[in-house]
Parts: structure tokens; sequence; C-alpha cells
């Protein structure tokens, strides 16, 4: 097999997912709420959300831009990412629940 890429990974980093694991936050917590003021001060802007996945984020996308019944998504025709089947499974349930 040839390796496409070696990961860079450092010690320093280790040590940061070790205490991230031990902290016992694996989603949430004080370290997201630290990287999402990181994101928003880097964006220059007064506040950020992080989500723990995709599909939670694109979901969060569509009802703060008011999508819902009636409204038309279009993604691309061959959703082979997990995030985009999900994106279209959670749309069809929107549509069809309200």
């Amino acid at each position: 097999m040839i390796q496409f890429a070696k990961p860079d990974i450092t010690s320093a980093e280790i040590l940061k997912v070790e205490s991230t694991l031990k902290s016992g936050w694996l989603t949430g917590g004080p370290k997201v709420a630290a990287f999402a003021m990181e994101v928003a001060n880097q964006s220059g802007t007064d506040h950020a959300v992080c989500y723990d996945s995709c599909t939670a984020a694109m979901e969060m996308s569509l009802r703060a831009l008011g999508i819902g019944p009636g409204d038309e998504v279009i993604t691309t025709p061959t959703p082979t990412q997990p995030p985009l089947r999900s994106f279209g499974t959670w749309a069809q349930r929107l549509c069809s629940a309200i």
C-alpha cells in the first residue's frame, strides 16, 4: 500500500487529546467554548457556534436561514458523503413533518 500522507502529530497534540479524553468532555464543554470564541475573534465577529458534526451544522444552517416546508434546497445529484445523505434525509423529514 502506498501511504498518501504521513500524519504530522507531535507529543503536544497527543497530550492535548489525552487531556481532553480525561476531562470527561468529548463534545461541548470548556474547550469547545474556547475554540468558538477564538473562531469568532479570528473571524472578526462577536459570536461563533461550533457543532460536533457536519450534519448538525448543516441542519442548523437551514434553520437559521428559515428554510422549511415548500422551500427548495438544491444539493449535489450524487450525495456520496454521509453528511449530504443525512442532510437530504433531514430535509425530507422536515418538509413532510411540517
